[in-house]
């Protein structure tokens, strides 16, 4: 299991993508947050297999229906162990 830290840049917020985020890291098993920045970026911390985390990643970089997303930084973290899978 591993820990990345995502901070998705573009039109993030308003637009579903925490709560789309959430539905798709959940149907994955994963467990980690979804939390909007005051710079209008969403950080999303997961921790999942590597299989996870490719398909997270996927969904990260297309985003919700209505979200244009633009970049998606990528962090490793150390491992944490998080009760399951949240919004903020």
């Amino acid at each position: 299991m591993k820990t990345y830290k995502y901070i998705v840049t573009g039109k993030v917020q308003g637009v579903w993508f925490r709560k789309n985020t959430k539905q798709i890291a959940v149907q994955l098993g994963m467990t980690g947050y979804a939390n909007n920045l005051v710079t209008g970026q969403v950080k999303v911390m997961a921790t999942g297999t590597d299989e996870q985390h490719k398909e997270l990643k996927d969904f990260l970089h297309v985003g919700s229906e209505n979200a244009e997303v633009q970049t998606v930084e990528i962090e490793e973290m150390p491992q944490t162990s998080f009760e399951d899978f949240t919004t903020g």
